[in-house]
């Protein structure tokens, strides 16, 4: 789903509120709720390392680079998402949008087929489409 608006309307806000909804009632998403705020993510390689820092917080992946997107892609969806109950909310995805569209339709896309439990929330000015 894709919450689409002017700036300051509150896109964000919401955003944030869905994510404290979800975290306050486990039993919609038992594995969790992850909120990322990617409005300095201008590729699709710091989108995904985004999600695993939060994810593998430890991890010496602190930055993937463009050569590694679809190893961290699969890695992704087999070990962290695959049959897992998550919300991932990713708040501010403008940039990504407007730098990496492409790519980042590929990673939701990928996500969501690969992920049948995963849902997806994406804040952004545009429609991010491909059902979102």
């Amino acid at each position: 789903m894709t919450i689409k608006g002017v700036p300051g309307i509150g896109k964000s806000s919401i955003a944030r509120e869905l994510a404290q909804y979800f975290i306050k009632r486990p039993h919609h998403f038992k594995d969790g709720v992850l909120y990322l705020d990617i409005k300095n993510c201008d590729q699709i390689v710091d989108v995904m390392s985004c999600m695993y820092n939060i994810i593998d917080p430890d991890s010496k992946r602190l930055k993937l680079r463009k050569e590694d997107k679809d190893e961290m892609l699969k890695e992704l969806t087999r070990r962290y998402y695959n049959k897992k109950e998550v919300l991932i909310i990713m708040d501010n995805a403008d940039l990504v949008i407007n730098t990496d569209y492409p790519n980042f339709r590929i990673l939701i896309s990928k996500l969501l087929v690969n992920c049948n439990k995963l849902k997806i929330v994406v804040t952004s000015q545009k429609i991010v489409g491909g059902g979102l």
